[in-house]
C-alpha cells in the first residue's frame, strides 16, 4: 500500500565506476516506464524503497534497475507489484463519558474499511497484571465492569497483506446506586423471649452496599422511628404485634444511595381465633335454610361462635345484613341476630387493633320447583299468577324465581306490592355458573318470591356470549384428547373411556349453541361422532390381535395417529388476532383549576400560596378550626393513636395498614405526589372482590352493553372515553365510579379514599378468534368467529375534602372521626393541598362478546 516500505535485492555484471549510483524506477500500473517514478537509490544490493503516498492501488507495477556510472537500464522485474487501498480503523465504546455504570456490560467495538481478514490487538488499563488488559477480539465485552477499567483503550488492526492501522477510545462509568433489599424483610416469632407476650422479631437483609458508606437501617412503627442498624443483616427483636416499616439508606460522602421502604407485619400471638355464624331455627337446630311461614319467611337467629371455643369477651359486633343495613350491638347487649332475609350476612368483631371476619349465606325453599331453561336474552317467563297477591317487602340478597332462571337482587330502585324495579343477576351452570346480569322493571313477585307476569325481568345477556363459552368447552375437551394420544398406549385405555364419555357433554353443548348456524352446528356434531368412533375403535381394540400368533383373528387396531389428524381437520385450533385500545374521562379538577401547582410543592412560598388560596376559597381551614378547636398536634394524635374512638368504625379502622402506611409517607413528606394502588396490590384486589370480575355488578355490567354493540359493529378502534363514561347529553355515557357509601368503609379501602372519583382510564385488549375447519363426512369447509374482551380499569381521584366532609351536613364520611382528623391533617399538614390517587385493577377477563 502508499507509504510501504520493501527491500529490493538485485544482480549486477560487469564493472562500474566509482562514483556509481543505482536507482530504482517503478512503472505505471499498466507495467510502462513512459513516466517511470524514482523511489529508492543506492550503492549496492539491496536497496529499501518507499511506495509513494500518491499511488493509486493496482495490480500490474514492474520496478527496474538504473546505473549512473556508466548509464544503463537493468532488466524489468519479472515479479508484478501489487499496490492495495491502505486500511482505515476506528474505536468506540459504549460508555465514553459516563453513559454506564460500574457492575453494567463494557462493550468496545472497532469499525473501517479495507480489513477484510485482520486481526486484531486491544490494550488497555493495568488491570489484569503487569501488561494490562489485552484482547485479539475484534469487538471485545468485558462484563461485570469495575472502576479499574476507566482509561484509554488501544487497538491495532494488520490486514493479511501486512497493513497496519491503529485506534484509541476511552471508558469512563459512573457509580450507581444498586444496593436493594435481599428480599423482603422477614417477620419471625421471637424464640429467645421467654416471657407470654410473644414478641416478634424482623430480620432486613440487604444486597450490593456501597463499599465505605455508612448504613443506616430504621425500624418505624406508623410514623415513629423505633428501632435502627448500622450494618445488615439486620435484626430487630422483641416487637409487638402490629405493621411496621422499615427504611435503609447508605451514605458516602455527599452521595445518598436508598434501598426504599418495605412494610411488614408482626403476627406472634398464638391465640389464633376462628370464628363462624351459627344458625339455628326455633326447635333449635342449625340450618341455612329460613322456614316459611304462612307462605312467607320466618326467621332464623344467629350467633358467632369460636371454633376451637376460646373466649370472645371484650369484642363488638357489627352486624351486616342482606340490605346492607349495618347492625351495631355490644357485648353489654346481644351477640345475636335475628335474620329473616335470604342472603349474605357478615359479621365483624372489634377488640383494639384485632378484628375477626365471618360469612354465611341463608336461602328457603322455595314454594314451587322450577325446570329453568336458562333462555336469556328476552322477558323472563312468569312462575305465579297474575292475581297472586304481591309481596311489600323486596330487599338485596333476596332471590326471586321465574321459569327461566333465578334472580338474586343485588339492588332496589323503587317499588313495592304492585311491582319492584330493580337489578341484580342470574347464575348460568354451563357457563360455569358465570354471573350475568339481569334488569326488572314493575315486576310483580309473590309471597313466595316468584315472578307473576306484571312488567318486565330480563336478562343483559347476550346469546353470543354463551355459545362462545361452549364452543371453548368443546376444544378443550378435544385438545385433552389429542395430548392423551400423542403418547397412548394400552395402559392409557380408562383416561382414554373417561374423555370419550366427555363427548356426549360437547355434542349436547354444540346443540344447545344458538349462535351457530344450523349448518355448522351439524357439521361440528358430525365430526365429533366421527372422532368418537375412531376413539371407540382404539379403545376396544385388542393389540395381540396384531402379533403374529395372536389368538384373535387378525385385524388393525386404529392408529392415534389417524384420529389426530382427523382432529387437526375438523376441529383444528384457532387463529387469534388481538387489538388494543385506550379510553379516558375526566380531569384532576384540583390541578385544572390552580394551574396544576400541584407539582411545584417544594417551596416555603408555595405552601403559602397554596394556604391563601384555602383559606380565600371556601376558608375550609378556618372552618374546621372553629368547628373542632383541634390543633395540628391533636388531629395528628387523634388519626395515627386513636385518640378518639369512632362511633361507628372503631379506632383507627378507616383504611387497611399498607393504604394507610402509603398515603401517610405521601403527605406527610410534603411530596404531594400520586399515590398508585397497581395490580396485584390489596386495594386492586378488593376492588376485583367487589366487582367479582363478572356481569353481576351494574356498573360492570353497564360498561360491558355500552361497549359491546360497538365492538360486534367492527367500531372497537372508535370507542371513545366521552361515549362510554359522559353521562351528560347527548352521550349519556355510563358515568365514573362512585364511592361513597359510609358501610362499605371498613370492608374496602376505595370507599375511604374516594368519592365521587374524576377520572377514569381503561385499557381493553380485543382477541377475535376464528375457527376454520373441514366436514369430515363430505369435506366441505366451515368457519365462524367471536371474540373475547379484557379491560384494566384506572380509577384516579383527589384525596381531599370540603367543610361538608367535617360538619356531617351531607357526607356520611363524616361519621368517621378519624378519617375527619385524615382530612384535616391532610390540609394542615405541607402544604394543605390535596393529592391523586389511582387505583388500577383488571375487572374484566375473558369476558366473550360474538
Amino acid at each position: 500500500m502508499p507509504g510501504s516500505v520493501l527491500s529490493v535485492p538485485f544482480s549486477t555484471t560487469g564493472s562500474f565506476g566509482g562514483s556509481n549510483s543505482f536507482t530504482i524506477q517503478l512503472s505505471d500500473m499498466g507495467g510502462n516506464f513512459t513516466n517511470p517514478v524514482i523511489v529508492g537509490s543506492g550503492s549496492v544490493s539491496p536497496i529499501n524503497i518507499t511506495i509513494p503516498a500518491h499511488t493509486i492501488p493496482g495490480s500490474g507495477y514492474r520496478m527496474r534497475v538504473v546505473s549512473s556510472d556508466p548509464l544503463a537500464e537493468g532488466t524489468v522485474s519479472p515479479t508484478i507489484l501489487t499496490v492495495t487501498v491502505p486500511p482505515s480503523l476506528s474505536a468506540s465504546s459504549n460508555s465514553p463519558a459516563g453513559q454506564a455504570s460500574v457492575g453494567d456490560t463494557l462493550r468496545l467495538t472497532t469499525t473501517g474499511q479495507n480489513l477484510t481478514g485482520a486481526t486484531y490487538q486491544w490494550s488497555g488499563p493495568s488491570l489484569e497484571g503487569p501488561n494490562g488488559y489485552t484482547s485479539t477480539a475484534s469487538n471485545p465485552i468485558i462484563p461485570n465492569s469495575t472502576t479499574a477499567n476507566n482509561g484509554t483503550y488501544t487497538v491495532t488492526a494488520t490486514t493479511p497483506s501486512g497493513c497496519t492501522a491503529s485506534a484509541q477510545t476511552s471508558v469512563s462509568l459512573i457509580t450507581a446506586c444498586r444496593m436493594v433489599y435481599d428480599g423482603d424483610p422477614v417477620a419471625n416469632c421471637d424464640s429467645t423471649t421467654a416471657d407470654s407476650t410473644h414478641l416478634g422479631l424482623i430480620v432486613v437483609k440487604l444486597l450490593n452496599i456501597p463499599e465505605g458508606s455508612g448504613l443506616h437501617i430504621t425500624l418505624y412503627q406508623q410514623t415513629t422511628a423505633i428501632a435502627t442498624a448500622s450494618s445488615a443483616p439486620a435484626s430487630f427483636t422483641g416487637l409487638i404485634d402490629g405493621s411496621y416499616r422499615v427504611e435503609a439508606y447508605a451514605v458516602t460522602g455527599t452521595d445518598t444511595c436508598r434501598a426504599g421502604s418495605r412494610t411488614v407485619t408482626v403476627d406472634c400471638d398464638n391465640r389464633e381465633l376462628n370464628i363462624r355464624i351459627k344458625s339455628v331455627d326455633a326447635t333449635p337446630t342449625e340450618t341455612d335454610l329460613i322456614p316459611r311461614v304462612g307462605g312467607g319467611l320466618g326467621t332464623l337467629n344467629l350467633s358467632v361462635e369460636e371454633l376451637d371455643g376460646q373466649d370472645l369477651s371484650g369484642y363488638t359486633y357489627l352486624w351486616t345484613e342482606p340490605t346492607s343495613t349495618s347492625v351495631t350491638t355490644s357485648t353489654a347487649i346481644s351477640t345475636t341476630l335475628t335474620a329473616g332475609r335470604i342472603g349474605e350476612y357478615k359479621v365483624t368483631l372489634v377488640k383494639g387493633a384485632d378484628t375477626l371476619v365471618a360469612y354465611t349465606t341463608l336461602r328457603a325453599k322455595p314454594c314451587k320447583q322450577v325446570a329453568h331453561t336458562y333462555d336469556c336474552g328476552h322477558p323472563a317467563t312468569p312462575v305465579g299468577n297474575l292475581d297472586d297477591t304481591g309481596i311489600s317487602n323486596l330487599a338485596p340478597g333476596d332471590t326471586i324465581r321465574t321459569g327461566d332462571f333465578d334472580v338474586i337482587v343485588t339492588e332496589i330502585l323503587s317499588g313495592g306490592s304492585s311491582g319492584w324495579t330493580g337489578r341484580g343477576y342470574t347464575q348460568i351452570p354451563y357457563l360455569g355458573d358465570t354471573q350475568i346480569a339481569v334488569d326488572f322493571t314493575n315486576a310483580t313477585v309473590n309471597d313466595c318470591y316468584e315472578y307473576t307476569g306484571g312488567g318486565t325481568i330480563q336478562s343483559a345477556f347476550d346469546a353470543s356470549w354463551r355459545n362462545v363459552v361452549n364452543v371453548d368447552t368443546a376444544l378443550n375437551a378435544f385438545t385433552n384428547i389429542k395430548d392423551l394420544l400423542a403418547v397412548y398406549t394400552a395402559k392409557d385405555k380408562a383416561k382414554l373411556q373417561e374423555y370419550i364419555s366427555s363427548l356426549n357433554t360437547v355434542k349436547q353443548i354444540y346443540q344447545s349453541n344458538d349462535g351457530i348456524s344450523t349448518e355448522i352446528k351439524q357439521t361440528l356434531i358430525e365430526n365429533t361422532n366421527l372422532i368418537e368412533q375412531k376413539l371407540i375403535e382404539l379403545a376396544t381394540c385388542d393389540s395381540s390381535s396384531n402379533v403374529p400368533g395372536g389368538r384373535k383373528a387378525a385385524s388393525i387396531c386404529t392408529s392415534p395417529q389417524e384420529i389426530i389428524d382427523l382432529m387437526n381437520q375438523g376441529l383444528p385450533a384457532p387463529v387469534i388476532n388481538k387489538q388494543t385500545k385506550t379510553i379516558e374521562f375526566g380531569q384532576f379538577q384540583w390541578e385544572l383549576n390552580h394551574n396544576d401547582i400541584s407539582n411545584q410543592m417544594h417551596t416555603q412560598a408555595n405552601r403559602v400560596e397554596i394556604g391563601q388560596l384555602i383559606d380565600q376559597g371556601a376558608g375550609i381551614r378556618t372552618y374546621w378550626n372553629e368547628y373542632q378547636n383541634y390543633s395540628e398536634a391533636r388531629i395528628r394524635d387523634i388519626y395515627e393513636n386513636g385518640f378518639i374512638h369512632d362511633r361507628l368504625l372503631g379506632v383507627r379502622d378507616v383504611l387497611s395498614s399498607d393504604s394507610e402506611n402509603r398515603i401517610i409517607d405521601n403527605f406527610y413528606t410534603g411530596r404531594q405526589q400520586e399515590v398508585v394502588f397497581g395490580i396485584g396490590d390489596p386495594i386492586s384486589n378488593k376492588l376485583v372482590e367487589y366487582y367479582k370480575d363478572s356481569f353481576s355488578h351494574p356498573y360492570i355490567s353497564e360498561f360491558i352493553n355500552r361497549v359491546s354493540p360497538r365492538i360486534k359493529e367492527g367500531h372497537f378502534d372508535e370507542l371513545t372515553g366521552v361515549f362510554v363514561f359522559d353521562n351528560i347529553q347527548p352521550a349519556n355515557g355510563i358515568g365514573r365510579p362512585n364511592f361513597s357509601n359510609i358501610t362499605e368503609i371498613p370492608f374496602y379501602d376505595f370507599y375511604g379514599i374516594m368519592g365521587g372519583t374524576q377520572k377514569i382510564k381503561v385499557e381493553m385488549e380485543l382477541k377475535t378468534i376464528t375457527q376454520k375447519g373441514m366436514n369430515l363426512v363430505n369435506s366441505q369447509s366451515y368457519e365462524y368467529t367471536y371474540q373475547k374482551l379484557n379491560a384494566t380499569f384506572h380509577i384516579i381521584d383527589w384525596y381531599g375534602a370540603d367543610e361538608n366532609d367535617i360538619n356531617g351536613t351531607s357526607t356520611p364520611k363524616s361519621l368517621s372521626e378519624s378519617l375527619k382528623a385524615f382530612f384535616m391533617l391532610q390540609h394542615f399538614w405541607g402544604v394543605g393541598h390535596p393529592f391523586q390517587t389511582r387505583i388500577s385493577a383488571k375487572l374484566i377477563n375473558e369476558l366473550t362478546i360474538k
